[in-house]
């Protein structure tokens, strides 16, 4: 079967490209719709959703303000806030005075005890094992008793001054005291005698972020009390008796 192409080349070019035009207008329409209704969509979500989602948040903040400002010794609320917000550092800083104990019971000697021990952790806070109050410098020790001779009162001041620790993440050994002074003295028997030594201490003693060991220079012939199995009482009431020697020494 013979056929004829009856259609000259020009009325099929302007027959392509008519189909072209409409494929383009089709899809200039779709792409001029999606733009518009995106362009809606944007117009809807400022002026409408946002501004009421703004007015909604304004109204919310006016009525709490409102509730903040009607409420009574709102000055009190937040002074106690913030003070409770400043508890942890407060807390982490505290020293650990449970040391103490154990620190005196090895550097006292056996034949030494303790009537009055007064200490001075920090600027804002004292201890005193006796149950006095006393506002002790800080970072010092005040420390009352008796002995049985004044040579074992020297092998105490002696012990403290040459006593050193170390801790877990420091294992440089340094001075656990300075300044350690024997501020006053007396002797009323040759088996009887009293002291009072002062002495300054490495806050990190104390402290919460270190685990100390302390290192007591024991002068010779000297034992202390945590050397002995039963030791007599290391805290003991203060006798008052008549002194025929008193003084100083460093």
């Amino acid at each position: 079967m013979i056929q004829f192409n009856l259609l000259p080349d020009i009325k099929l070019k302007y027959l392509r490209v008519r189909r072209l035009q409409r494929l383009v207008m089709l899809i200039a329409g779709l792409i001029s719709g999606i733009a518009l209704a995106v362009f809606i969509f944007l117009v809807f979500l400022v002026y409408v959703w946002q501004k009421g989602t703004i007015n909604n948040i304004s109204s919310q903040i006016a009525t709490q303000s409102k509730q903040i400002e009607d409420t009574s010794n709102l000055d009190r609320v937040l002074t106690v806030q913030n003070q409770l917000a400043s508890l942890p550092s407060i807390d982490a800083a505290k020293p650990v005075t449970s040391r103490l104990f154990g620190y005196i019971n090895q550097l006292t000697p056996a034949n030494a005890t303790i009537s009055l021990l007064k200490v001075g952790y920090s600027a804002s806070t004292a201890a005193s094992t006796s149950g006095a109050t006393a506002n002790e410098p800080p970072n010092t020790m005040t420390i009352t008793g008796g002995a049985d001779t004044l040579a074992t009162v020297q092998n105490f001041v002696d012990t403290l001054k040459f006593t050193n620790y170390t801790t877990a993440a420091d294992s440089t050994s340094k001075p656990a005291f300075s300044d350690v002074v024997l501020t006053a003295f007396t002797e009323s028997t040759v088996d009887s005698a009293t002291y009072t030594i002062t002495a300054s201490f490495d806050p990190e003693l104390f402290s919460e972020a270190s685990v100390p060991t302390i290192t007591p220079s024991i002068p010779p012939g000297s034992t202390t009390r945590a050397q002995l199995e039963q030791p007599t009482d290391l805290f003991q009431k203060a006798q008052p008796t008549a002194g025929s020697n008193s003084g100083g020494n460093q």
